[in-house]
């Protein structure tokens, strides 16, 4: 092949990662042109005992991350931003993000704050208050999980919320910028 015939060949590099951390700001995004489309902020662990963070804004992307993050919110709609009644509620995650960019923005109090805008490509587990919520089925399931596998194909049923708190109904979230109407679906 000549030199010619490669630089007219279109790649793309996908700069992924994989992690855990904190969820926080599930969120509708309604941009000026387009769909609105989920968008929420995951807190890394990272460095010497996952002491450090690094704030990475994602959206989830697939089928997989698509319905965990849906399920996550059905049974938790008051995680979506804005709702007072999440604040006894801790979120964690192990994730695997892709399309990852560095961005930053300046904020009110003129302060400069690092971010890596990515997708949210996978979700290999989530943890309500400590408790799994969601385990990817990796084929080694031990005989104490009580949290039927997830993956696509199978038949599952939903995993049911600490006994504690209701069966909630969930309400279509409304997207920001006060469209109201019908739900949205998360983008692929």
């Amino acid at each position: 092949m000549s030199r010619n015939q490669n630089q007219n060949q279109d790649t793309y590099a996908n700069l992924t990662m994989t992690g855990m951390g904190y969820i926080n700001r599930p969120r509708w995004v309604q941009p000026d042109e387009g769909d609105a489309y989920l968008s929420m902020s995951i807190n890394a662990w990272h460095g010497k005992n996952g002491k450090k963070s690094t704030l990475i804004e994602t959206s989830p992307r697939g089928e997989q991350a698509n319905r965990v993050i849906d399920e996550l919110l059905t049974a938790y709609p008051e995680l979506m931003e804005g709702s007072r009644e999440s604040h006894g509620l801790t979120v964690t995650i192990g994730f695997m993000v892709g399309d990852c960019e560095p961005k930053s923005f300046v904020s009110r109090d003129k302060k400069t704050t690092h971010y890596i805008k990515s997708r949210l490509f996978l979700v290999n587990w989530i943890k309500v208050n400590g408790q799994y919520f969601y385990r990817k089925n990796d084929g080694k399931a031990e005989a104490h999980e009580e949290i039927p596998a997830m993956d696509a194909g199978e038949n599952h049923q939903q995993p049911e919320p600490p006994k504690a708190r209701p069966a909630p109904v969930r309400q279509p979230a409304q997207p920001q910028g006060g469209q109201q109407g019908q739900n949205r679906r998360y983008p692929q």
